[in-house]
């Protein structure tokens, strides 16, 4: 497995991992794994080990795309902020989250539309 580690925690980018040791690792030639595909996208780890959230459901596409598998998303959804999580059985979940809008009914008034 090729790669450079550097000792003291040394940060390079968003992709470069440490380990508990004080260890940063970068790997070259290789295919990346979820949390790195999905940081190098511009993703961000969620709280309390819930995946990884993209800003945009494209941009998750892209992620999985890097990762080999290739998914369509729907014109409608591209735009909407989507996370990425691994099962414990290996299986990929891409959340993509639902957004409520507002339409004006009669003054005053307004109604959810899922």
């Amino acid at each position: 497995m090729a790669g450079i580690s550097l000792l003291a925690g040394t940060h390079e980018d968003e992709t470069w991992e440490q380990d508990g040791n004080g260890w940063t690792n970068c790997y070259f030639n290789q295919p990346p794994n979820l949390s790195t595909a999905a940081k190098s996208g511009g993703g961000v780890e969620a709280p309390q080990q819930r995946g990884l959230c993209l800003r945009h459901a494209e941009d998750a596409a892209a992620v999985i795309s890097v990762l080999g598998k290739p998914v369509n998303i729907p014109d409608e959804l591209r735009q909407r902020e989507a996370r990425l999580k691994t099962q414990k059985d290996g299986r990929l979940v891409l959340s993509i989250r639902k957004r409520l809008t507002t339409l004006p009914r009669k003054a005053g008034s307004a109604r959810r539309v899922n």
